[in-house]
């Protein structure tokens, strides 16, 4: 597999995320490929 012809939701899916299920982890409860950022909140602890 040439990785430098993959593009970034490609290397997710294919390399991270299969490392990631031979670790243990299960894909569908526990990992988020993607996101709209307008799903997270940015909090702060201090002053800005």
């Amino acid at each position: 597999m040439d990785k430098q012809a993959l593009g970034e939701r490609d290397i997710c899916t294919k390399l991270i995320t299969q490392a990631m299920e031979k670790a243990g982890w299960d894909a569908r409860t526990e990992v988020r490929e993607e996101f709209p950022p307008d799903a997270l909140r940015a909090t702060s602890g201090g002053a800005i």
